[in-house]
């Protein structure tokens, strides 16, 4: 019988990618409700991939899979199922290139995958089940509770006025316009959704006369 390490070289060179922002709520998703299910060794991988992840390129260097099981302090089998249990449970997508030459070439892409949101963890019923049997019941209606959303003050009522300062009460509005290109907009990280930074644009200021 054939088993999936077998076949690994730790001398081939593989390349980390990330195509979506990961965030420090994602982080929180990560360590609470993923590691409790992929287990420790699957949570430390996907932690040493995003660690060797450039800020800004998104992308590692061409690393080798030895050097990756050095980090974590692993053998070819715990690193092969630890990367397996990360595929499975969609946080990582594997590409190997069939047909390479050189042998300093990258021959494998581990793109690394946000987790998904707290609310699709809980409403998916296979995802929901598998956290319940290993958390219990007391733990998971813990892990409810904190990833739920709670208002503390009810500001809608009539007791609540807003007095929150605009742009034009504090700041000076500047003497130049500086817009950018539409090239260099589309390579800018996008914010986070959750975000209530103020677009400048979406408010009462005219930029064509400013």
């Amino acid at each position: 019988m054939a088993y999936p390490w077998q076949n690994l070289d730790p001398k081939g060179f593989v390349q980390i990618t990330q195509p979506h922002w990961i965030s420090d709520i994602d982080q929180q998703v990560l360590l609470h409700l993923y590691q409790p299910i992929i287990g420790g060794t699957a949570y430390a991988f996907y932690q040493t991939l995003y660690a060797n992840i450039q800020l800004g390129d998104f992308v590692s260097r061409p690393l080798r899979h030895f050097d990756l099981m050095e980090q974590m302090v692993v053998g070819k089998e715990q690193y092969v199922k630890a990367r397996r249990r990360l595929e499975a449970i969609g946080l990582l997508q594997v590409y190997e290139k069939s047909d390479h030459h050189s042998q300093d070439e990258v021959t494998t892409i581990f793109q690394l995958q946000a987790p998904l949101d707290s609310k699709h963890i809980f409403s998916d019923p296979i995802m929901s089940s598998l956290l319940m049997d290993r958390l219990g019941q007391d733990r998971y209606q813990f892990m409810l509770d904190k990833f739920s959303a709670k208002k503390p003050v009810e500001l809608t009522s009539t007791d609540w006025t807003e007095v929150t300062a605009t742009f034009q009460d504090v700041y000076r509005l500047p003497s130049q316009y500086y817009p950018i290109s539409d090239e260099i907009e589309a390579r800018l990280m996008q914010k986070n959704p959750a975000t209530k930074a103020t677009t400048l644009t979406s408010s009462s200021l005219d930029m064509n006369t400013l």
